[in-house]
């Protein structure tokens, strides 16, 4: 069964189960794109970008597929990035590096609190709902 079929009925609990399973990866994502700005080596690089240009690849390729489900996935990140206040996104890029709330609130001389609040903002936003759709945000918006 395609994308397209699952999600042109109703959304089943497979689907459901499988994006709560992403959302659930919040950390392991943001670590990688974290770790991303630190390879070196000319070979780590080549497979590094070629790896986050299959990612990316493959978020087109979902996008495509919601959308023929007929479910409106924006894809103008820059223009979504703007809606953010400067802290806003700083604090964007720093969980993007795959930073906790504490180690965002120490970076940037904040509460851990003003940076959950920071976050309580930013979600609507952006219309996503955790870290790790903040960070594949990030990751496309450049």
């Amino acid at each position: 069964m395609s994308v397209i079929d699952m999600l042109s009925a109703e959304p089943s609990a497979d689907v459901r189960r499988r994006a709560a399973g992403l959302r659930a990866q919040s950390a392991r994502l943001a670590a990688i794109v974290a770790a991303c700005d630190t390879v070196s080596g000319e070979e780590a690089a080549r497979t590094v970008e070629f790896r986050l240009g299959a990612l990316d690849g493959i978020l087109t390729m979902l996008e495509s597929d919601l959308e023929a489900a007929g479910v409106r996935v924006s894809r103008d990140c820059g223009r979504a990035l703007e809606k953010l206040s400067e802290q806003e996104l700083r604090v964007a890029r720093l969980v993007a590096r795959g930073l906790s709330n504490s180690a965002i609130a120490a970076e940037l001389w904040l509460s851990p609190r003003t940076v959950s609040s920071h976050l309580y903002r930013i979600f609507p936003k952006l219309a996503i709902s955790s870290r790790v759709e903040l960070a594949a945000f990030m990751l496309r918006a450049g």
